[in-house]
């Protein structure tokens, strides 16, 4: 038997309302939907009003990796109770969490029975996930045949809300409490990539589509000609490209940030590096990034700064060596080692510093605060700073008094022998000099004079050449 006829009058009606509904539907989705005489395919994409966390669990099951029997057969799966020696459950997961407020589009394949609505819904002839992020498909059909109701009221325009708001997610009870969805998938990395990228991208299409105003010339412009930075603020290009390229120019780092009132207030509202990179030259950019490093240098009591190309230094992995390690440097742009105190070539961890006189004074003198004994003698050690006091002070001798007694004189005289003996006067200062070890060859630290120890005379930089009488090594 053949399909009952339908009274002509409900039929004409029921033309009338999907051709009602096909107009609205066109001038609102006219990029989503494709209509085929009574067939339409549908591309909806889900646009949450507020972000959620999507928890993407991959699970290897055994039976999946299960070797088949002799006789051809698969082993069946595990009851959940089995477990490893350990007591716990066997399982190998992966999972990903990532937050998002745009999903992949679902796909309709409906048709239009002649008659929907007034006595039939749409059929369904297909429905597709993209990606397969949603695996409720079956409940999903079934949530949107249950909304349809006998009568004049059509429902594709609520099935598309429905879906385009992702309200399905909370009528099936897809999303927990603490506002997640759990996705089970073979390959959780994946997916979780797909999705977080697909959001990004929606929400950059979105920004480039929509109009802002400028915060400094307070103009409206296109997405496409502003810049959203990391803390929402919104500019137009030319302007903030303007402005961080003056404070660049002239050096002030701290101006290349966010210039909105509710960030000025702010601490730290500096630019990110993917964000001045985004609008000045390659040039500029690589001096905002030196004038940034140096500033950190400077603010940093462990970095110093190379004498030979004075780029900003800090402490390597051999500062962890014992035995007075912690004061070398080594910089990484031209490969200077040197010493982070006195800032000489590295003299190796046996020989100390040379401290200059200025030092010694400040450190003897009643004058420095205890924070400023404690930075010295951090800096530059406090047993060598004594020993380098008590050998000034031997050098130097007593103070001169205006009625010295018997003993003080014979002190004085006791110092001027010591000194004529045990030291050599530098040829360029007339400075006495005392070493204590090494070879004849001496530079005197308050002038520079290269000279012999031995005979006393100035000596050139290279050993090899003479230098008086004296042939000393």
């Amino acid at each position: 038997m053949g399909q009952p006829q339908q009274p002509v009058e409900t039929s004409y009606e029921c033309q009338l309302l999907q051709a009602e509904e096909r107009e609205v539907l066109k001038s609102i989705f006219p990029d989503d939907i494709t209509f085929s005489d009574d067939l339409l395919h549908i591309e909806v994409p889900v646009e949450l009003a507020n972000p959620i966390q999507l928890e993407v669990t991959s699970e290897l099951l055994p039976l999946l990796l299960a070797p088949e029997l002799e006789d051809g057969s698969v082993p069946s799966k595990p009851e959940a109770s089995s477990s490893t020696s350990c007591g716990q459950p066997k399982t190998d997961s992966e999972t990903h969490r990532i937050s998002v407020s745009a999903l992949p589009p679902i796909l309709l394949d409906v048709k239009l029975p002649p008659t929907y609505p007034l006595q039939s819904p749409p059929e369904i002839l297909a429905i597709h996930v993209t990606h397969d992020w949603f695996p409720n498909i079956s409940e999903l059909q079934d949530l949107l045949l249950q909304s349809w109701v006998a009568g004049p009221d059509v429902v594709l325009f609520n099935w598309i809300e429905t879906i385009h708001s992702g309200v399905f997610l909370e009528d099936l009870a897809q999303v927990n409490v603490d506002n997640t969805l759990r996705i089970s998938t073979r390959d959780s990395y994946t997916l979780a990539t797909t999705l977080s990228k697909y959001n990004d991208d929606t929400h950059l299409q979105e920004f480039l589509r929509a109009t802002y105003a400028c915060s400094i010339c307070m103009d409206l412009f296109k997405g496409r000609r502003c810049i959203r930075l990391s803390c929402s603020h919104i500019f137009c290009r030319p302007c903030l490209t303007e402005f961080w390229v003056l404070s660049i120019t002239e050096g002030n780092i701290d101006k290349v940030a966010c210039v909105d009132p509710e960030c000025l207030k702010k601490k730290d509202n500096r630019a990110l590096p993917e964000e001045v990179k985004e609008l000045v030259t390659t040039v500029l950019y690589h001096r905002w990034k030196e004038l940034r490093l140096k500033r950190t240098a400077e603010i940093d009591p462990t970095a110093t700064f190379c004498p030979r190309c004075e780029e900003p230094v800090w402490p390597g992995p051999e500062v962890q060596r014992p035995n007075g390690w912690k004061k070398y440097r080594c910089c990484t742009a031209c490969s200077f080692s040197y010493c982070s105190t006195c800032l000489q070539t590295w003299h190796g961890i046996h020989i100390p510093c040379p401290i200059p006189s200025e030092i010694l004074l400040e450190y003897i003198s009643p004058t420095p605060t205890p924070e400023r004994l404690v930075q010295l003698e951090e800096k530059y050690d406090k047993d060598q700073l004594k020993q380098a006091v008590k050998t000034y002070k031997r050098l130097l001798g007593p103070p001169k008094v205006k009625n010295p007694t018997k003993k003080q004189k014979h002190e004085v005289r006791m110092n001027e022998e010591w000194v004529a003996k045990s030291t050599m006067k530098c040829p360029g200062c007339q400075v006495p000099v005392w070493r204590d070890y090494g070879c004849n060859y001496m530079r005197c630290t308050r002038c520079g004079q290269h000279f012999c120890y031995q005979c006393g005379g100035p000596r050139s930089l290279l050993a090899t050449v003479p230098h008086g009488p004296c042939e000393a090594p």
